[in-house]
């Protein structure tokens, strides 16, 4: 047996660090895992943090616990870890993850800055473990069926529009408050949508772009952002401040999709499709929280020591720090 199918075969252990919004929807996901993945430990910033977690979700009474990352990495307890911290940490617990040794999966987005991200780039491909950054949306059962068969049902893609709006709840959180952050909409919610045209398109870079930004004080309450990527064009608008219910459009030469209610953690909603002056015709999908998809994905991709391109990751960071230096404060 080779390592490589060693690995592939044995259960990979991984530790949450992070315990707010985002490490719920990852804790759902590793208690749904199967025999590939081992909930191995939680990490935060507080023991007030762990015990209320603790109290939140159904997880074993002996499941270590830490209360920070060296402490966690010092243990030798995992082979991977998921960073749900805030934005600000995401590339410096990176790099100390990779240099332990284990693999990563850090939420969005992936740094600040693009020459943060660069250097996490730098990093990485000097050791050989695998990074993938959390964007669950390119998990979505209904999203990853289209996606594959794109072409057969739209022939060249020359226009994505992809809409998101919800009240954030945090008003008071670390990144309304400007905290460890340096957007809240564009972080929240259009660092996704950029990512998800991105996908779709099979493109890693943009070619020019113009935005608009919403701003309360130094932070985003709303984007409006249009480029040009793989032959067409985009735009991605989203909100903090009201609700909508998410569209993904995407036209091409022989077709048209149109996603409802898709984006988000649940992994539901509609899709539809309509080729020339056809009717639109329902598309169906199995849904699959996309959460426990990314995990699965992210486990086999390590068991292979898969070495993952963070080019289209620094893309959206460069466009999203580009859209700040153009932004007019109100």
């Amino acid at each position: 047996m080779t390592d490589t199918q060693a690995n592939e075969q044995r259960s990979l252990r991984v530790a949450l660090v992070g315990l707010g919004d985002a490490g719920g929807h990852h804790a759902r996901a590793l208690l749904a895992q199967d025999e590939r993945v081992t909930f191995a430990a939680i990490a935060a910033h507080s023991q007030a943090g762990v015990d209320r977690f603790r109290e939140q979700f159904p997880i074993a009474r002996d499941l270590p616990s830490f209360l920070s990352l060296g402490a966690l990495l010092n243990a030798n307890v995992c082979d991977a870890v998921i960073l749900a911290t805030p934005d600000a940490l995401h590339v410096e617990h990176a790099l100390m993850s990779v240099a332990a040794g284990v693999h990563v999966l850090v939420e969005k987005p992936l740094a600040l800055t693009s020459s943060d991200a660069r250097q996490l780039q730098e990093h990485v491909a000097r050791h050989d473990r695998t990074v993938n950054v959390g964007y669950h949306l390119r998990h979505h059962a209904g999203h990853v069926r289209i996606k594959a068969q794109l072409a057969d049902m739209i022939g060249a893609p020359r226009k994505v529009a992809i809409e998101w709006a919800w009240p954030d709840p945090a008003t008071s959180g670390w990144r309304a408050r400007g905290q460890l952050a340096r957007s809240w909409s564009l972080a929240a919610l259009g660092t996704h949508g950029i990512d998800l045209a991105l996908w779709f398109l099979d493109a890693v870079e943009i070619e020019r772009h113009a935005s608009l930004l919403k701003m309360a004080g130094d932070l985003d309450t709303a984007h409006e952002v249009t480029f040009e990527a793989g032959g067409a064009l985009v735009h991605v608008a989203g909100s903090i401040t009201y609700r909508a219910r998410s569209r993904v459009t995407l036209i091409g030469t022989e077709g048209e999709i149109t996603c409802r209610g898709t984006l988000g953690a649940r992994g539901d909603g509609e899709i539809w499709h309509k080729r020339g002056r056809t009717d639109p015709v329902a598309v169906a999908f199995d849904p699959v929280h996309p959460y426990t998809a990314q995990l699965s994905a992210f486990a086999q991709a390590a068991a292979k020591r898969s070495r993952y391109n963070l080019v289209r990751e620094i893309t959206n960071v460069t466009l999203i720090e580009e859209m700040f230096s153009n932004a007019q404060p109100t």
